[in-house]
């Protein structure tokens, strides 16, 4: 009978530890250890992770990157740059408000901070803050003194240019670079185009159109619900919906003379652009059938389907969907998740790896999807989003137990 047991036992263990949670492959590392006790925390998808330490709910400690920035009373707006070299926030002390970025430190003469953001490509940063009622909007080389601005503010690259939308009675304007339009009911900002012209989607007259800086580029639909342009500046997509009531999606490129579209479905959202081509992938609907389009391309998404992504580099498009098994969708492959997941959860993916990361409770998990494996790492009391970290090749997530942080990685 033990011998039975014993033989049982070895099974178990071969058969446990094939499928489940090996952790050769991850390794965790103090980041921060606290005297006082962290409130929030937090990685950017560029790798840089920050952290707010506090005993009083009055003052806050910063931490970004294992470094002590200062301890101030409110932070507002603390971004990073797109090419991860940077990062920036406002930060009011007892009574001054400040610029604080990671290599300069700014005061500003105001009675509120407004906005900070950096360019497209982050070569530099644009803020605003307040003098009463007026807004001023700091640019490298020049301010501008707004008010009722509203929304977020849009810099160009390098930052030398500046778009932001506006109030006149019961219409909206976008200010460009100190040029205002003409009234529009509704407009989605998206960005500016590598030339210098700002980028938007605007409602007049009960049409809707694509425009760059003051002239229309696009014929005119019943309404669009999603614009949106690359950090590069070259490629903008539409989601918008027909005066017949059928969805397309329009991709405009400098490579083609007219807009890319698709062919109409019944509905559509969830639109997300390549990172660099002039590829755009969006949920769609012909009939009770659910799609992932890309291009003209239609995968099937499952009774209930989560939203498309693109690895970090374009090179893989995938998405997450349910039948009676949940899988995801690399690509056109399918491969099955043998579990229940949550489809509208963020799942970080290595380029060509066919792994997955996402977070318990308790710890970061990856799930290697062709061998049916699971990786991970220590247990922890909370767990951040885990993130692909294109710099160092591997997934990362913050781990907090007690007043310590550790950095929780997985490599491939």
């Amino acid at each position: 009978m033990k011998k039975l047991l014993l033989i049982f036992l070895v099974f178990y263990i071969i058969i446990f530890s094939n499928n489940f949670l090996k952790a050769d492959k991850c390794k965790d590392y103090l980041a921060f250890a606290s005297p006082e006790s962290i409130t929030s925390f937090g990685i950017d998808t560029t790798g840089h992770w920050w952290a707010l330490a506090s005993n009083t709910n009055t003052n806050y400690r910063l931490i970004v990157d294992g470094k002590e920035i200062g301890v101030f009373r409110e932070i507002k707006s603390l971004t990073f740059s797109n090419d991860g070299n940077r990062w920036a926030c406002l930060a009011k002390d007892n009574v001054r408000w400040f610029v604080v970025a990671n290599d300069t430190l700014i005061e500003l003469p105001a009675s509120d901070a407004g906005e900070l953001a950096f360019s497209p490509d982050s070569k530099a940063f644009v803020y605003s803050y307040f003098e009463g009622e007026n807004e001023v909007i700091v640019l490298p080389n020049r301010r501008f003194n707004v008010i009722n601005r509203i929304g977020h503010f849009y810099p160009g690259f390098g930052g030398n240019t500046i778009s932001f939308l506006g109030i006149r009675g019961e219409d909206t304007v976008i200010n460009i670079n100190g040029t205002e339009s003409q009234p529009f009911q509704s407009i989605i900002p998206m960005g500016y185009w590598l030339d210098g012209q700002m980028v938007y989607a605007a409602k007049n007259g009960g049409v809707w159109e694509v425009y760059k800086n003051f002239s229309a580029i696009s014929e005119s639909y019943a309404e669009i619900t999603e614009a949106k342009i690359n950090v590069y500046g070259t490629v903008a997509a539409i989601l918008a919906r027909q005066m017949s009531g059928n969805y397309l999606c329009a991709i405009f490129s400098d490579e083609y003379y007219d807009p890319l579209v698709s062919k109409p479905y019944d509905f559509a959202n969830a639109l997300v652009l390549h990172p660099s081509l002039p590829l755009a992938a969006f949920r769609a609907t012909i009939s009770t059938n659910n799609f992932i389009a890309l291009s003209n391309t239609d995968y099937y998404g499952g009774q209930t389907m989560g939203y498309p992504y693109f690895t970090y580099d374009g090179a893989e498009m995938y998405f997450f969907g349910c039948d009676i098994d949940c899988f995801v969708n690399i690509n056109g492959r399918k491969y099955s998740t043998n579990m229940q997941i949550d489809l509208m959860n963020y799942y970080p993916m290595k380029p060509d790896s066919r792994t997955i990361a996402y977070a318990t409770g308790t710890s970061m998990v990856v799930r290697d999807l062709e061998k049916n494996m699971l990786y991970s790492g220590m247990m922890v009391d909370q767990v951040s989003q885990p993130i692909y970290n294109w710099r160092s090749k591997r997934y990362e997530a913050l781990g907090l137990i007690n007043q310590r942080l550790f950095l929780l990685t997985c490599e491939w």
